[in-house]
């Protein structure tokens, strides 16, 4: 289970987690441009939702998964966003929409960069 998240410098964020073994690893993503927490009872995106129902319990055992988001809709309205209030800014040409099935909790961030480790 997910219990740090850690906020460095406004630039990264790094998740710590165990996997169903309870070996744990760490999760870096930089640099962010968004993040949202949403407890699993109050996800909205059905086919978030229907992929985590079927897919993490296929094998009998709940496992966890980091998705990517291709055509993102938030990834679109942020970057529209950035063009209202800067219109020269490039730097959410290559963000990316990633979420992360803590079991409690599904956590969605737009960044960069995306690094996995044991912790």
């Amino acid at each position: 289970m997910c219990r740090m998240v850690k906020f460095l410098l406004m630039v990264q964020i790094c998740i710590e987690f165990d996997d169903v073994d309870g070996k744990r690893y760490k999760a870096v993503f930089s640099p962010y441009q968004a993040i949202k927490v949403t407890t699993e009872d109050c996800v909205d995106c059905m086919d978030v939702e229907r992929f985590l129902k079927s897919e993490s319990l296929s094998s009998g055992r709940y496992q966890r998964h980091i998705l990517e988001v291709e055509n993102s809709e938030w990834v679109k309205q942020l970057k529209k966003n950035l063009k209202e209030n800067d219109d020269g800014a490039t730097f959410m040409d290559s963000a990316r929409h990633f979420i992360l099935d803590l079991r409690d909790d599904l956590v969605e961030i737009i960044a960069q960069n995306f690094e996995l480790s044991l912790a």
